[in-house]
């Protein structure tokens, strides 16, 4: 009877030291399972970020490359703009200088005519004393 005693014992110690490893096991395994799902998220929260941050650079990039469009627009602009004063002032200047010709004729033609009148009258004048 005490073998069986102790047997009894033997087996009771035994299932409770199977209990505690199967508790710390549970225990073990539940840890590891909190630890993977925060490492899990960890990883989900850094791609969001990643990702948001990848998705700023990359509107910083797109308005950088709008700015930089309309800096040179705005600069062929002004080159057009500068292009067409400078042909405008051209041809104002031809214009100019075709008036300016025109008159120098007109004030010729009318020095020529007041010579010939000159002439005809001095011409006159000396028929008239002959």
């Amino acid at each position: 009877m005490w073998k069986e005693n102790e047997r009894h014992q033997q087996e009771e110690e035994n299932r409770k030291i199977l209990e505690f490893a199967k508790q710390q096991q549970t225990r073990e395994s539940n840890r590891m399972a909190i630890r993977r799902a925060e490492e899990e998220a960890k990883d989900k929260v850094r791609t969001q970020l990643a990702d948001r941050l990848s998705q700023q650079q990359h509107e910083r990039d797109e308005l950088q490359q709008i700015r930089d469009e309309l800096a040179w627009e705005e600069e062929e602009e002004q080159n057009r703009l500068r292009e067409k004063a400078e042909r405008e002032r051209q041809i104002r200047m031809r214009i100019e200088l075709q008036e300016v010709e025109r008159q120098q004729l007109q004030i010729k033609a009318a020095k020529r005519q007041a010579e010939r009148e000159e002439d005809d009258k001095f011409r006159q004048q000396m028929l008239a004393k002959f």
